[in-house]
C-alpha cells in the first residue's frame, strides 16, 4: 500500500520554520526527514506505516502533516471518484482495517468459530454484523491471521477454522450485500474524512460529491449502500474509532433521519500533528 518513491519526494512546510524533506520506508517504520528553523535535520521514527497507506493510495497529504490544505479539494473529490471499485479500500482505510482486527480478535480470544450462532445485542444490529462478516474485509483479516508467523499456532488455527466455516454462510437479501463493500462511494468519501482529508468547512463539498455518485445509482442499490454506511458506522462505534468528523459527513450527506453528530462542537480538523511531534524536546546527537 505504500508509495516509497512518492513518500521520498514529498518536499512542504510544517509550519514555524519546520520542513519535512522526505518520508522514507524501512523495516517496520517509516522516517520524516525534519529540518529545524536552525537548519537541524532530525529523523522522526513513526511505527504505525499505516497512517501513510491512504495518502499513498491516493497521492496526497493529508491534513494532520501540515498546518493547513495542500489537496485541491475538486482534485480530491475527482481521485476519490476514480478509486470507486478498487478492492484495496478496507486495506487503505487504517480505520477499517481496526474494525476487522478488533472483531477477529475478539473473536479468536472467545474462541468463538460457530459464526451463524453469534447474536449481537441489539437484536436490531444483527444485519450489520453479519455484513461484516461476509464483506471481503473480514476474509481478507482471517487470510492474515493464519498466515502471519509471528501468530500463535491457537491463533493460526483457529482462523483457519473460521474460514472454513465461512464458506457455509450462505448471503441472504438481509445482509447489506457484502460482496458490493468496495462499489459503494460512500464509503471512499467517509474513508478520507477518517484519514485526516476535509476540514470541517470543507465536509459539504465532500458530500455533495459522495451524494452525486449515490444519486447516479439505482434506488434499491443506493438503499442498501446507505445501509453499509450505517453499518460501517455501527462497527467504528464498537471499536471506539467513531468521530464527530465522520458524523458531520454523514449529516452532510442527508441519507438518515436523524442527525448524528454534536452540532454545538465543531470536530477538531487535526492540522499540525507532525508539527507537533517534531517540536518535543529530544536529545540532539
Amino acid at each position: 500500500m505504500l508509495d516509497e518513491e512518492w513518500l521520498r519526494e514529498l518536499r512542504f512546510s510544517l509550519g514555524d520554520g519546520y520542513a519535512l524533506e522526505g518520508i522514507f520506508v524501512g523495516g517496520n517504520a517509516a522516517v520524516f526527514a525534519v529540518t529545524h528553523p536552525d537548519g537541524y535535520k532530525e529523523a522522526l521514527r513513526i511505527f504505525e506505516r499505516s497512517l501513510l497507506y491512504f495518502p499513498s493510495w491516493i497521492r496526497e497529504v493529508p491534513n494532520w502533516m501540515v498546518s493547513q490544505p495542500l489537496y485541491d479539494v475538486d482534485r480530491l473529490n475527482r481521485k476519490l471518484g476514480n478509486l470507486v471499485g478498487d478492492p484495496r479500500l478496507h486495506l487503505a482505510v487504517r480505520r477499517f482495517k481496526q474494525v476487522y482486527d478488533d472483531m477477529l480478535r475478539g473473536l479468536a480470544a472467545d474462541g468463538i468459530t460457530e459464526l451463524a450462532s453469534i447474536t449481537v445485542d441489539p437484536p436490531e444490529f444483527q444485519p450489520l454484523f453479519r455484513w461484516f462478516l461476509l464483506t471481503p474485509g473480514f476474509r481478507a483479516g482471517l487470510d492474515r491471521m493464519r498466515s502471519d508467523k509471528d501468530e500463535t499456532a491457537a491463533v493460526r488455527t483457529w482462523a483457519e477454522d473460521v474460514v472454513a466455516k465461512l464458506t457455509t454462510l450462505s448471503v441472504t437479501e438481509d445482509d447489506l450485500a457484502p460482496e458490493s463493500l468496495h462499489d459503494n462511494p460512500l464509503l471512499y468519501w467517509a474513508g478520507a474524512v477518517l484519514e485526516g482529508f476535509f476540514t470541517f468547512d470543507e465536509l459539504p463539498l465532500a458530500a455533495v460529491a459522495a451524494r452525486t455518485q449515490l444519486d447516479a445509482i439505482p434506488s434499491e442499490t443506493a438503499t442498501v449502500y446507505i445501509d453499509q454506511l450505517e453499518a460501517l458506522l455501527w462497527g467504528l462505534s464498537q471499536v471506539g474509532h467513531l468521530t464527530e468528523r465522520v458524523l458531520t459527513y454523514c449529516d452532510e450527506l442527508d441519507v438518515f433521519d436523524r442527525r448524528l453528530a454534536d452540532s454545538s462542537q465543531p470536530p477538531d480538523d487535526g492540522f499540525g500533528r507532525l508539527l507537533e511531534a517534531a517540536k518535543r524536546p529530544r536529545q540532539r546527537s
